[in-house]
């Protein structure tokens, strides 16, 4: 009898299929879903770079689509959903705010933020390249976030999916609007006067001195064709900029009623013109 046993051959280990298989199933331990279709979701974290990439076993993969379609959905469910939030959270905003308030909600930094809290980097399928370069992981991340907003409303229906972001934006939203209010003193001045009394600041020239290549302007800030403040600058919209932040100080010094005031002072068809 021989004494040469034949040594048995060792299987090649399979880390990363076994593991992207794993994020999968923990993804959706993880957000509590019982997922009628998980292929949706494989798909929703399946980089365009991994589609149909080659694994030895094609049931670990990723899938043979990338996420890019379920993006597009997911985009359009949360512009709405994010849409219908904000219209009855801030009854008193007007159209334009309520489009820079939603754009502020939407935009990449703060998806990407929401990515990284459900983890989403440490579950997507994405070939090597991909994994090294820094550059392209905001968009990735903010990509994914919506792919799986959109396989979320397929799956487990629209209920489901509005409270999953109302959850968010009842957090999120105020602080992520004041935000925008702080960046843009036009706009928030503008907000004011037009909410609480339906009329809109004006901007007026009253210096402009330089030569051509080094211009200095003075603009005058006005409400109801009351002087607030002015705002010195090297063009005209950094001028109104400054005056409109020095309006916003002085109302809040002064208190919303000294729009009030400058209102009551007005004869009754000069208002709202």
């Amino acid at each position: 009898m021989s004494t040469d046993a034949a040594t048995p051959t060792k299987k090649p280990r399979r880390r990363s299929s076994r593991k992207a298989q794993t994020n999968v199933t923990r993804f959706l331990r993880d957000m509590d879903i019982q997922a009628r279709d998980v292929e949706l979701f494989r798909t929703a974290l399946t980089h365009r770079s991994a589609a149909g990439e080659r694994w030895r076993s094609p049931a670990d993969g990723p899938s043979a689509s990338s996420n890019e379609r379920l993006e597009f959905y997911g985009d359009a469910v949360l512009g709405a959903v994010v849409a219908e939030y904000l219209y009855h959270r801030y009854p008193d905003a007007t159209e334009g705010t309520l489009t820079r308030r939603r754009s502020a909600l939407v935009r990449a930094e703060q998806l990407t933020a929401w990515a990284r809290e459900l983890k989403l980097q440490n579950y997507l399928y994405l070939a090597q390249s991909e994994r090294i370069a820094e550059g392209g992981k905001e968009r990735l991340l903010a990509a994914a976030f919506e792919a799986i907003v959109g396989a979320m409303v397929i799956d487990q229906g629209v209920d489901f999916v509005v409270q999953f972001i109302r959850q968010l934006l009842d957090r999120d939203a105020d602080r992520v609007v004041a935000g925008v209010k702080f960046a843009n003193p036009k706009g928030q001045l503008q907000e004011m006067t037009q909410n609480r009394h339906q009329s809109a600041p004006t901007y007026e020239i009253i210096s402009l001195e330089g030569p051509a290549h080094q211009r200095t302007f003075t603009v005058e800030v006005r409400f109801l064709d009351i002087p607030l403040a002015t705002g010195v600058g090297a063009s005209k919209r950094a001028a109104e900029e400054q005056a409109a932040a020095e309006a916003l100080k002085l109302i809040r010094a002064q208190g919303p009623a000294m729009l009030d005031r400058m209102v009551s002072s007005q004869p009754p068809e000069s208002v709202g013109e």
